[in-house]
């Protein structure tokens, strides 16, 4: 590691300074830094003013990228803003790496995106799999070459690096582009976003024959064949993806990627077989009853585009057509229409029963023409797309073309219900379309001043609720403890603290539950087999994100002059290029306590204790063992070797080189050369190639403590509490407070939601993601609702919906599984033809049981209202005082209806 000349508090000016006075400029250079790392530093430099209190806070260490990467040059897919990594600009990388060496570098250019050119930073390049074609001859399959581009790469650019690269002229070469099932020939003045390519896109890099002076007529057809007659299946890593954005730092390779191309049908002569929404419906499923293909991290759109695709009203107004008569081109405020249009392609194809799985690359390419934010390939979040595509379908298809201003008027102490027609019928002279139809109710919001006594309510529109989730005071932190003095097998306990606690209040819980003692007990984040960081005791809890592993360690009592010594796990595997031997790191790493005086070979006892129970038996025997000092039993040679590292285990810790493997340390009894760092590796010996002198699952086995089997389904949470929750008054925070009319000063004031008026299709957002300064976290816990029957008679306030109560059926589920890093999202839907249950995950749609609608990963729910059909709403009479309370009719909702009531029977 390279020694740090400049004082802490000096490096955080320098780089706050460039962080305050850098804003995104187009085709500046950015760089990702591990989020862990930056977080380390941070507190190491007293970044925030709260990290003042920290003692002591860890050195960060060289900036490791390694762990952000597949292969070389490819970013792992879903890492997450703030979460996985950070990004800085090219100064304050600079600045940095000086000073704490590292890498590797991993820069990204600003680009402009949309139609608006907004600009972004492009964390995740194109990745496209070039096919080369010369003359007359057909494209192999098996020939192909991997590259990662900018999207916002010109075509010609692409086709210039491409023919560099192949030892082509560029003026004897064309770009052709799979787009929705059809090759067709890009235009070297677009860019590739605007040609439609996507990630993992296929194009074929078309060359003229010697001497020929025209190109071939016609696309670029496939050899359907290897000279075997089986159809090439091949595969690549991401290693094999070279990078053209910027500096080269891996390389090409002539192997295939996983080609989804490869496995189509004999005598297909374009490549769209498999992505144009060709995969034909054989297996006798229903209409709707499709797939859709990701396209790189677009679950999250897929589970979204599901369910809406099932909202039975909406599917039979896109199949019936009838949006092309309702396109509304001219809406400042939509997107000239083409959202829906799209949308409406795309039910099309799903409902047409013709096909397994669709790709939604035409829809996908449109939304991020008008919505740069889902533009790249970036995992998101299906309520914010589904709340955004439900207003983009809104506002191409508003009715009303030339809106009218519409003032609002106060409450006064009118009656409820003659202020919430007044709302609706303003609303609906600004707002009319299949939309507001479906999915729009009414909220009743009430402010009081606590000064004054002044109360304003106000009725306002809403497409889905969203509920939060009543949240304990508590936190459940699991925490994996190893006790290395005795070698036993880890055990798994889950401590229950208060989520403002310290870290030292949580190893004192955790020596309560496990009986250790808590002086003994060192608290790590453990990150890809290596320790990442020690957690000191004064940090809050929350710095514990929900997908962290923290692993203690029970190191026994530590005499004065003993050494705390850091153990990370190492196999060798052989370079199949090179013929050379590299070590990866896995397993779990440890930490043990030498004592003073300590020798070699007491580093080597003092791991033997901790792996021992890990050792394979060679060819059947035992290892012979001797009796060691203490009673305890040594083998005669030790199955693996130590080796000097430093604590960031990415260069030796004696000789400070990257390329040494760390320097070996012999079973000796000299005396244990303390390193700065103490720490070294275990790297295993191999017994033959393939073989492996320890037990591979022994390495991944706990024993779970009761603390730590906590049963999902118990937490008691509904989508009643929740709701319940939603509807409780509550008091304004200092940064929401409200500003009262007749104090003429901002309140703290109390608000409350009531349920006015229910809408034909309740979309429910469940909450589970929360997010503040100090941490962001996901609730896992199983919240209960009703498959049938949701009454929500209770809750509703309008007159009409009192007299005919909202009682909700269950339709859809957009769910998401695992953490905030590396989630998944899928739906289950109720198919309206033959009201069977379905999964859909990504290009997958099969049947399902009734137990697999209800689960822990459950997010956005989709209700249908009994007994209610979908009608066209338009402003109504307002109701007079007299009768504002003694006629349904009188609801806000109650609108007059035109005679384009949709049927449910058609879809």
């Amino acid at each position: 590691m390279v020694d740090d000349p400049t004082a802490p508090e000096v490096q955080r000016q320098k780089v706050k300074t460039i962080l305050e006075n850098t804003s995104l400029k187009e085709d500046d250079t950015w760089y990702l830094l591990p989020y862990k790392w930056w977080i380390q530093w941070k507190n190491y430099v007293h970044y925030d003013d709260d990290d003042t209190n920290m003692q002591n806070p860890a050195h960060p260490g060289p900036i490791n990228n390694a762990d952000l990467l597949e292969g070389e040059t490819r970013l792992k897919n879903d890492l997450i803003d703030g979460s996985d990594y950070y990004m800085v600009p090219a100064s304050a990388w600079n600045f940095l790496l000086n000073r704490y060496s590292g890498g590797p570098e991993i820069q990204r250019k600003v680009i402009k995106v949309g139609n608006g050119n907004q600009l972004q930073l492009e964390v995740y390049l194109l990745t496209l799999h070039v096919y080369k074609k010369t003359g007359q001859s057909m494209v192999s399959r098996t020939d192909v070459i991997s590259f990662m581009v900018s999207k916002a790469a010109t075509v010609k650019y692409l086709k210039n690096k491409l023919s560099q690269h192949l030892s082509l002229a560029p003026h004897n070469c064309r770009l052709w582009g799979e787009i929705d099932g059809q090759m067709r020939l890009l235009t070297e003045t677009e860019s590739l976003e605007d040609a439609r390519l996507v990630d993992e896109n296929a194009v074929v890099l078309e060359s003229r024959q010697a001497n020929s002076v025209s190109f071939v007529d016609g696309p670029p057809q496939f050899r359907p064949e290897n000279d075997n007659g089986i159809h090439a299946s091949t595969s690549t890593t991401a290693a094999d993806v070279r990078d053209l954005s910027g500096p080269v730092h891996g390389y090409a390779t002539r192997s295939s990627y996983n080609n989804p191309y490869a496995a189509s049908a004999a005598g297909s002569s374009t490549m769209g077989s498999y992505s144009s929404g060709a995969s034909s419906n054989t297996g006798g499923l229903e209409k709707g009853v499709c797939g859709l293909s990701n396209l790189g991290n677009t679950c999250f759109m897929n589970s979204a585009l599901q369910c809406l695709s099932n909202t039975q009203a909406l599917t039979q107004y896109f199949l019936a057509d009838r949006h092309r008569g309702e396109l509304n081109t001219t809406n400042p405020l939509g997107m000239q229409g083409k959202i829906a249009e799209h949308y409406g392609d795309l039910i099309h194809k799903v409902w047409s029963g013709k096909f397994s799985s669709v790709s939604p690359t035409d829809f996908k390419w449109q939304l991020g023409k008008f919505a740069p934010q889902f533009s790249g390939y970036r995992q998101h979040d299906s309520q914010e797309l589904l709340a955004f595509l439900l207003d983009g379908l809104h506002e191409d298809l508003n009715r009303v073309t030339l809106k009218p201003f519409v003032e609002a008027k106060d409450y006064d102490g009118r009656e409820d219900p003659i202020i919430a027609a007044e709302s609706w019928n303003n609303h609906l002279l600004r707002n009319q379309s299949i939309i507001v139809d479906t999915f729009m109710g009414q909220l009743k919001s009430t402010l009081v001043c606590p000064d004054c006594g002044k109360v304003s309510i106000t009725f306002d529109p809403f497409m889905y609720l969203s509920l939060p989730l009543p949240m304990a005071q508590e936190r459940a932190v699991p925490i994996i403890l190893c006790n290395t003095v005795t070698g036993e097998m880890p055990v798994k306990y889950a401590v229950n603290v208060s989520k403002r606690a310290k870290i030292g209040e949580m190893r004192q819980a955790l020596a309560v539950i496990s009986g250790m003692k808590a002086e003994e007990i060192i608290l790590t984040d453990v990150c890809f087999g290596k320790v990442y960081s020690f957690l000191d005791d004064t940090q809050a809890v929350s710095v514990i994100r929900p997908n962290d592993i923290t692993v203690g360690f029970c190191v026994g009592p530590r005499a004065e002059g003993s050494t705390l010594l850091q153990v990370t796990q190492r196999r060798p595997e052989r370079n199949s290029y090179s013929k050379s031997t590299n070590y990866s790191t896995f397993g779990m790493p440890f930490l043990v306590t030498l004592p003073p005086g300590g020798t070699n070979v007491d580093v080597y006892r003092k791991i033997w204790t901790v792996v021992k129970r890990l050792v394979s038996p060679q060819n059947g025997q035992s290892m012979d063992v001797d009796a060691g000092e203490a009673g305890d039993n040594y083998p005669d040679t030790f199955p693996f070797q130590v080796r000097h590292l430093d604590r960031s285990s990415i260069r030796c810790g004696k000789c400070n080189s990257y390329s040494c493997p760390g320097c070996p340390v012999d079973p000796d009894d000299a005396l244990f050369n303390k390193m700065r760092d103490s720490a070294v590796s275990l790297d295993w010996h191999a017994i033959a190639p393939g073989e492996r002198v320890f037990d591979e699952q022994l390495q991944k086995e706990t024993i779970t403590h009761p603390s730590a089997k906590g049963d999902d389904s118990s937490s008691g949470l509904s989508v009643r509490s929740c709701l319940e929750l939603f509807l409780t008054k509550e008091k304004l925070s200092p940064d929401d407070a409200w500003y009262c009319p007749q104090c003429k000063v901002f309140r703290e004031a109390t608000k409350k939601f009531d349920l006015w008026a229910m809408p034909p299709v309740l979309v429910i957002h469940l909450k589970r993601f929360q997010y503040n300064r100090w941490s962001r976290d996901k609730i896992d816990a199983f919240v209960d609702f009703p498959v049938t029957s949701l009454d929500l008679s209770e809750y509703v306030m309008s007159p009409e919906d009192k007299a005919n109560p909202p009682i909700y059926d269950l339709f859809a589920v957009s769910n998401h599984s695992g953490g905030l890093g590396g989630g998944h999202y899928t739906a289950v839907a109720k198919n309206s033809i033959d009201s069977e249950w379905y999964s859909f995950n990504d290009s997958s749609a099969y049947g399902t049981s009734d137990t697999a609608i209800k689960s822990a990963s459950a997010y956005v729910l989709f209700y249908k209202k009994r007994g209610q059909e979908v009608v066209s709403r338009v402003p109504s009479a307002i109701p007079t005082a007299s009768s504002a309370g003694s006629s349904s009719s009188s609801s806000s909702s109650s609108s007059s209806t035109s005679s384009t009531s949709t049927s449910s029977s058609d879809v």
